[in-house]
């Protein structure tokens, strides 16, 4: 099969595109927990040294409905935007469910709205 130069360039410059892409996403992702790990190690700062991916807001920080307000707060400061309150589950969450739930609304505030 003969692929042009300029088809060989254009499938190039579109596979690094999407890599980039990616790559950005992921340190997206990775800065979106790094910032919300710091919230939280602010809002909750005797268990700095023990914060995982699958520490549980309320079991493992000890967090009471005045924490989880302080800490919407915080992270409504470091994102610039507003964190519904409401929308945080009455069941236990973890801290990768809270980054999750950041980026989402981050991506909800930054799409056009028809």
């Amino acid at each position: 099969m003969f692929v042009s130069a300029d088809g060989f360039y254009s499938e190039l410059t579109l596979l690094i595109t999407r890599t980039v892409n990616l790559a950005h996403m992921d340190s997206t992702d990775d800065d979106i927990a790094h910032r919300v790990f710091r919230v939280v190690s602010e809002t909750f700062p005797d268990t700095v040294s023990s914060l995982e991916h699958g520490t549980m807001i309320r079991r493992d920080l000890g967090a009471d409905s005045m924490h989880l307000i302080s800490l919407m707060i915080a992270l409504d400061s470091e994102f610039d935007t507003e964190f519904a309150v409401d929308q945080i589950p009455d069941h236990d969450v973890d801290l990768e469910w809270i980054c999750r739930f950041v980026s989402s609304t981050l991506a909800a505030h930054q799409s056009p709205r028809s």
